[in-house]
């Protein structure tokens, strides 16, 4: 029994190129890196203006949690709480009694201290206490907004529309 001849014996065929197991895990990786460049290039520019959005929308949903709450104060005890004082406002609001106010110590908002600065002041995400008044409209809520300065366009208050 001899052996069998091969048919493609004495043809000049090319050789299959034999490509590493690296070959695919390699592109993979080019590309990845590619990403990470490009978002590392382009994050700055966007980064910072999302951050911003980011904290106005905060802003105004603390504006809001704040007029609800104070309207709810104004539905249990007939009046708006009798303050504008930051930390006092935030005392009533959390369930405490201050100077006579609030004696059933219903907790009408639940507030995080990291929302406060060291004086009890409610801030808004820039570390400025919110400006709390009451008109004939009811609670007026501000937020010196980015700049830190009250007065300035990029003020946000409970008031404004989205």
């Amino acid at each position: 029994m001899g052996a069998e001849p091969n048919p493609m014996q004495g043809q000049d065929t090319p050789p299959k190129p034999k490509r590493s197991w690296l070959w695919w895990p390699t592109r993979i990786l080019l590309v990845f890196l590619l990403l990470v460049i490009l978002d590392a290039l382009l994050f700055p520019l966007s980064g910072n203006r999302t951050l911003t959005a980011a904290k106005k929308a905060m802003t105004h949903t603390m504006t809001t949690q704040i007029t609800i709450a104070s309207t709810l104060f104004k539905e249990e005890y007939g009046h708006y709480p009798p303050t504008t004082d930051n930390a006092k406002l935030q005392q009533l609001l959390d369930g405490n009694t201050v100077e006579g106010e609030n004696p059933r110590r219903i907790q009408f908002m639940s507030f995080n201290k990291k929302d406060n600065n060291s004086k009890g002041e409610i801030c808004d995400p820039w570390k400025t206490p919110y400006l709390i008044t009451y008109d004939d409209k009811g609670p007026l809520i501000i937020s010196a907004g980015p700049d830190k300065k009250f007065g300035t366009k990029d003020d946000i208050t409970n008031r404004d529309s989205r």
